[in-house]
């Protein structure tokens, strides 16, 4: 072959190669652009929501949500700083605090959660009425706990107003201790304030109400039984404390 033939050949050779690879390149870059914009691409927004932890059994809680997992009625909640849990939950109750001193217990703010299966049909006022035949004064719950409050011979009631909490209605009510009389071995544990006892808890202890402060009450029915939400604080503190529960309540949901 000429030898301007085989140049010629070789300068075709070369040239279909040479474009060959460039058309190859070419691919492979625009296909890599489209995979690093895939890549990089705008984070969706339906992410699932952050799992709720388990409440503790005490101490100071970090905000965020949590979730119920003893108490019977299972729910969850969030927090803001602030808060802390004082007392194991139970089946019958759990409670959430805010400036909680274990040396003055009573100086604290709590909000309460109660399963209010049973009542003292009388007013039962010292600690050793509690302790020595708390069973014959026992009765189950009525089905309007509101109405029971107002009946109450020691206690005086605000007019009942409707709420909703966690999609379930129920009544909001604040309730006063009035009219206790004077006696030395009432509520030994507070004295020298006197006080009532009110419902009994699971570990045979007693909710009580205190003499000269007034307590928020949310009485709502979930499950086939009261659920009674309870807002306390020292006199002169509720209203703010208040506040701060609303807050929190506002983020109740019913599982």
């Amino acid at each position: 072959m000429p030898a301007r033939s085989v140049m010629a050949s070789l300068r075709y050779v070369l040239l279909v190669v040479l474009l060959v690879g460039l058309v190859g390149c070419r691919g492979g870059s625009g296909d890599g652009e489209r995979r690093r914009v895939i890549a990089s691409g705008p984070t969706l927004t339906t992410l699932p929501p952050p799992r709720e932890r388990r409440l503790p059994p005490g101490g100071p809680l970090a905000p965020g949500s949590y979730r119920t997992t003893q108490f019977q009625v299972k729910l969850t909640f969030r927090v803001g700083p602030g808060w802390e849990v004082p007392t194991a939950e139970t089946s019958g109750d759990f409670m959430l605090g805010r400036d909680v001193d274990a040396t003055a217990p009573f100086e604290g703010q709590y909000l309460s959660f109660l399963r209010v299966e049973q009542v003292f049909a009388t007013p039962l006022l010292t600690d050793r009425q509690l302790a020595g035949g708390r069973q014959r004064y026992l009765r189950a719950a009525p089905r309007d706990l509101a109405a029971w409050f107002r009946r109450h011979p020691y206690l005086t009631t605000s007019h009942p107003k409707p709420i909703q909490l966690g999609g379930v209605t129920g009544m909001q009510i604040d309730v006063t201790v009035k009219d206790l009389p004077a006696r030395p071995d009432t509520c030994a544990d507070a004295n020298p304030q006197q006080c009532v006892f009110l419902f009994p808890f699971t570990n045979g202890d007693a909710f009580s109400s205190f003499e000269g402060g007034t307590t928020r009450y949310l009485v709502l029915r979930v499950g086939g039984a009261p659920l009674l939400v309870v807002m306390e604080a020292p006199k002169g503190r509720l209203r703010r404390f208040i506040t701060e529960a609303d807050k929190l309540l506002a983020t109740v949901r019913f599982r």
